[in-house]
């Protein structure tokens, strides 16, 4: 995270495709630019209903969590 940061100089990322859980998902929140986009395909935190802190959406981010093994289940099908 700190190298991206640094790599930005600051500014942060667009969107992050995250495919970690818990500090993971934390960290990929924190290097959101304002007005950024987290596309989680991890699921492992809603599964296990994690909680989410709130601050870093006062940046107007958003979340969007995508159940990327059941799409591809439902495409099968």
């Amino acid at each position: 995270a700190e190298g991206v940061l640094a790599a930005t100089d600051g500014h942060g990322v667009d969107v992050v495709l995250n495919s970690l859980a818990g500090e993971g998902l934390d960290k990929g929140l924190e290097l959101l630019a304002p007005h950024g986009r987290v596309l989680d395909i991890s699921m492992k935190d809603i599964y296990a209903n994690s909680a989410i802190g709130q601050e870093p959406f006062r940046r107007q981010h958003s979340y969007n969590a995508i159940a990327l093994a059941q799409m591809v289940s439902d495409d099968a099908a």
